[in-house]
């Protein structure tokens, strides 16, 4: 499951590195699990798991790593405090 708090956060960082070529085993691992868990939840809330594997289908090697480095996460759910900075 995703913790409620990362998935209502928007990160914004300075510096970022991407990293090509073939992903390492570890990464294929956790893009598989990612995928697995949120096509459960969407499940879950009755969308059609084909239709979502379709859209979350990926080339195991066009993967890339992004690394970055935040330097500010805000609120990114609707509503009165949407847009608003998180604290430390």
């Amino acid at each position: 499951m995703v913790d409620a708090a990362v998935a209502d956060a928007l990160a914004r960082g300075r510096t970022a590195a991407v990293r090509l070529g073939a992903p390492g085993a570890g990464d294929l691992e956790l893009a598989r699990r990612c995928t697995e868990s949120f096509t459960a939840e969407l499940a879950a809330l009755r969308y059609d798991e084909n239709v979502v594997r379709t859209a979350l289908w990926f080339d195991p090697q066009a993967l890339v790593a992004v690394a970055f480095t935040p330097c500010a996460a805000f609120q990114q759910t609707p509503g009165p405090r949407a847009g608003a900075p998180l604290a430390a």
